[in-house]
């Protein structure tokens, strides 16, 4: 994975820019709007970020353009990862535990509402309404919860740091359960190929 693909280096370019949200918000409707099917590339991928940021009044400038594909990039590889790699971009232990759980929250945020976004659009284009099943249903009604996440004061320092890292890793098998469930769907809903060759499916 790109060195370039990490929370520091791409929240500092989005900050730069003038955002009005996190990578770890924006990764998260990224891969909402992925797990859900939606295809996402180019100029497509950059007025989408744009507005998300707060900044569709803007044009994106070449490097802005370049931040957002190797966020694009990453995240698809990130989640298409056969040994179950995926982590979410999010800040390091240096920032406060209120704060990275902040960042966790927003994350989640992004997700639903990539989500949300991605099984619209397959419903306007035909593709049918996905129903969700219950593993999909669960998580996501998780990952609400985790969007009002709120550290124990009574708990010890050490106890808060350990209840950090179980939500981390439960929000990682969970973006993983959403997107082979709605892919998994995708393909199942896909028509049959015609007579040129189908572009693979990554699931």
């Amino acid at each position: 994975m790109s060195d370039t693909f990490q929370y520091d280096f791409l929240n500092d370019e989005l900050m730069n820019m003038g955002a009005i949200n996190t990578v770890s918000q924006l990764q998260g409707m990224l891969c909402g709007c992925l797990s859900a099917g939606l295809k996402l590339e180019g100029d497509k991928w950059h007025v989408m970020a744009m507005e998300f940021l707060g900044l569709d009044d803007l044009e994106a400038g070449e490097t802005d353009c370049a931040v957002f594909d190797v966020l694009l990039e990453g995240s698809k590889k990130s989640l298409a990862d056969l040994s179950f790699g995926f982590h979410p971009l999010l800040p390091n232990d240096e920032l406060s535990l209120t704060r990275r759980a902040e960042e966790l929250g927003g994350w989640c945020e992004g997700f639903l509402h990539g989500v949300g976004r991605g099984i619209g659009s397959s419903s306007k284009s035909g593709a049918g309404d996905k129903e969700l099943v219950p593993e999909v249903a669960d998580a996501l009604r998780d990952m609400a919860h985790i969007t009002q996440v709120a550290l124990d004061e009574d708990l010890e320092s050490e106890e808060n740091e350990i209840y950090w890292t179980e939500l981390v890793e439960y929000l990682r098998v969970a973006v993983l359960t959403v997107y082979s469930e709605l892919s998994e769907a995708d393909a199942n809903l896909a028509p049959p190929a015609g007579g040129d060759s189908a572009e693979p499916t990554l699931h």
